[in-house]
């Protein structure tokens, strides 16, 4: 973005670019040739930097002269710069001179005076632009300054208007709320906000970061279909001070689990990243001027991404890719001027500004729940390459791999500030700019759950491994016919059987669905207690084996229920664990049931003969359990 207005500039006569002669102070009788202004590079940059989609807004307004009604385009919470099409002919030709206090270069800091203030010692004039020291500010008392190291005054934020930004956007790719500036409930085209008007702290849930849409509105309106814009002030972030050292990143980098350098020069305009183990490293590159990319602590990590993925119905998904916690938890530190490429994540990333400001250009992509990040201009060209071919065998062809244009009708842009929230969908391009020269800290929850695809492979996939036709190595020496005839022979023979076990065993127990499992992990004990549903469960009642879970012995008295299974690079893994600890009068039961085949039937009463009449209601209880966990199946 250029510079558009310097520290010096005190009047329109200092002001190169016609276009922000024009937006920041009417001067339409001066630059009436628009093929001029549509021909101005530095005009089309400055005209989107001021909010507007292209040159043709500004061409329409200068064609159509004092005709149009320049109330509409410039007036109210976008841009209040004090003239209307209805003032005088000398007002329009001698427009009052305006104050400029700010560089430019601080967009998304700078704002306009709408009417005179008298704050004391300090007095503002209307049409005077000033710069917003948002890390002081709330989302009702905005702090701003006119002088450099002048002391903020506290202004009410009616009395001021954005010079770069919207204060609303209602549209299918982004829903944009600024809650400082000109928030309007009828402008949301959803059902129930939220009951609280005052803005939520952000914390381990979904409702928390989705504020003032109902979390409700967000998952059946915004969830997976657009991204979510909204400003709502820096104190939203106090409980992420309070976990996050405060945001002091010298501190942060001590408990960071992984840290990434991006290096200021690259080359050829591509990302250059290194990876470093030393904090003290980290720490000297940032100083030098390069940003960082890194994890906080893991129970930081652990408390945020699975409060969401349980508020996003991930809770039992979250795990089935790597065994983990359902995604990650990133800071980014940027030490002054950045460049983020266009790319994008194949998660859906939710993103709070900590500190500075950071331009957003997004986009919608050519596919919803892409199967891989996608970095055009990353300098790993393997990784490129195999996340290209992974993309194109997901139907993507070339023409789809290409970043939109910087002048794309179908870019949206936006700056977010100290407090600001959004939401990314998984596919979504976007490209990230910080301008300014101050730092920039924001933090990013990527939240990246299993797909409908992993569910079913790792269900699949033990079905196959336990037939002994389907783990045999395949045999080419008798040429490519025969091993296709023998790999449809295979097909055919299997997966009759396969779809009947798939579609009879209770792949998504009910146990996976249970909201209250313990977030620590902690095991479900057998005391003698049992679920409404298995009350009283008969004698003669049959069960057999499942396919899909395994109840494996740890110690004594001590199993594991595991459901699904995948192949990792370290080895095979279990998509969803949990641990059960039985009474030892029931020991010999729960070590006969772990040893049961695959699809053995037996009666409840067979069970009731292996221990005291006075163990039956413990005995309920766990094959109440097993029974909820999907381990037994009621025949």
């Amino acid at each position: 973005m250029p510079t558009l207005i310097s520290r010096t500039t005190r009047s329109i006569d200092d002001i190169a670019c016609p276009a922000i002669r024009i937006l920041s102070f009417g001067d339409l009788t001066s630059y009436l040739c628009c093929s001029r202004l549509a021909a101005n590079a530095q005009c089309r940059n400055c005209i989107r930097a001021c909010g507007l989609r292209d040159t043709r807004d500004s061409v329409r307004c200068i064609r159509q002269g004092t005709g149009m009604a320049l109330s509409g385009l410039f007036n109210g919470n976008r841009f209040s710069f004090g003239f209307d099409a209805d003032q005088d002919r000398s007002e329009k030709e001698h427009p009052k001179p305006c104050t400029i206090a700010a560089d430019a270069g601080d967009s998304g800091c700078l704002a306009v005076v709408i009417n005179d203030i008298d704050a004391g010692s300090v007095q503002f004039r209307a049409r005077q632009v000033v710069r917003v020291d948002w890390s002081s500010s709330s989302w009702r008392q905005i702090a701003v300054v006119d002088k450099p190291g002048q002391a903020p005054v506290f202004v009410d934020a009616k009395c001021l208007s954005l010079m770069d930004t919207a204060s609303r956007r209602v549209d299918d790719d982004l829903w944009l709320l600024d809650i400082v500036f000109g928030f309007d409930t009828k402008t949301i085209p959803t059902g129930k906000l939220h009951f609280s008007t005052n803005p939520l702290t952000i914390e381990p849930s979904l409702q928390s970061i989705v504020w003032p849409l109902h979390v409700n509105a967000f998952m059946r309106d915004v969830y997976n279909r657009r991204a979510l814009v909204v400003h709502a002030g820096v104190h939203r972030t106090r409980f992420l001070r309070d976990s996050l050292s405060d945001f002091n990143v010298d501190s942060l980098l001590d408990s960071a689990s992984r840290i990434v350098v991006w290096m200021r020069s690259a080359v050829d305009g591509r990302m250059q990243y290194l990876d470093v183990g030393s904090p003290d490293v980290a720490r000297a590159c940032y100083r030098a001027g390069h940003s960082l990319y890194f994890n906080p602590e893991y129970d930081f990590q652990k408390r945020f991404i699975r409060g969401i993925c349980q508020d996003l119905g991930m809770d039992f998904t979250r795990a089935i890719q790597d065994g983990g916690i359902g995604g990650d938890v990133e800071v980014f530190a940027v030490a002054g001027r950045h460049h983020t490429p266009w790319h994008w994540d194949a998660q859906h990333n939710f993103t709070v500004q900590l500190s500075g400001t950071k331009h957003w250009a997004i986009a919608r992509g050519p596919q919803t729940d892409p199967m891989t990040n996608f970095h055009p201009r990353s300098s790993n060209s393997a990784s490129l390459a195999d996340d290209t071919i992974m993309l194109r065998r997901c139907g993507l062809v070339p023409d789809q791999l290409e970043p939109p244009g910087d002048s794309s009708e179908a870019v949206s842009r936006f700056t977010l500030r100290p407090g600001s929230v959004l939401y990314m969908p998984a596919g979504f391009w976007h490209r990230v700019d910080v301008i300014d020269d101050e730092p920039s800290l924001s933090i990013n929850f990527s939240i990246d759950g299993a797909r409908w695809a992993d569910v079913l492979a790792n269900r699949l996939l033990p079905l196959l491994w336990a037939d002994p036709e389907w783990r045999r190595r395949p045999d080419m020496s008798q040429g490519p016919d025969h091993a296709r005839q023998h790999f449809v022979s295979l097909i055919h023979r299997s997966m009759k059987s396969i779809l009947e076990d798939l579609t009879t065993d209770p792949g998504l127990p009910d146990g996976v669905f249970e909201d209250a499992r313990p977030a620590s992990d902690e095991p479900v004990s057998i005391d003698g207690t049992f679920r409404d549903e298995h009350d009283g469960i008969a004698c003669e009642q049959i069960l057999r084996r499942s396919h899909s879970v395994v109840l494996h012995r740890l110690q004594p008295s001590v199993y594991s229920l595991s459901l699904g299974q995948a192949r990792f690079a370290d080895g095979f893994k279990p998509e969803f664990t949990m641990t059960l600890t039985v009474p030892a009068a029931l020991e010999p039961v729960a070590y006969h049931l772990s040893t049961l085949a695959q699809g053995l039937t037996f009666a409840m009463a067979d069970l009731r003969r292996l221990v005291p009449a006075a163990d039956h209601p413990a005995l309920n209880h766990l094959i109440s359990e097993l029974i909820f966990r999907g381990y037994l199946i009621p025949n």
